[in-house]
């Protein structure tokens, strides 16, 4: 389980297909996530904000793994 206080930001994205390939490439690096969402308005619009979370001691393998595209 992720707490507050093991955890680390990995991304933040308003596009769920973004959101999509994070859980797949990290569920096959077998890297457990957390996701958090929020709503984001602004002049009238609204988009949801997904923050992905890691633990922190997964943090250097999941960036390894995000950049490798």
């Amino acid at each position: 389980m992720l707490t507050i206080f093991n955890r680390a930001l990995l991304l933040v994205d308003i596009s769920k297909e973004e959101l999509v390939r994070a859980k797949t490439k990290m569920k096959n690096a077998g890297i457990s996530i957390e996701i958090k969402t929020r709503r984001n308005e602004q002049k009238g619009k609204s988009a949801d904000l997904y923050a992905v979370y890691v633990r922190k001691c997964d943090y250097t393998e999941a960036r390894k793994v995000w950049e490798r595209g």
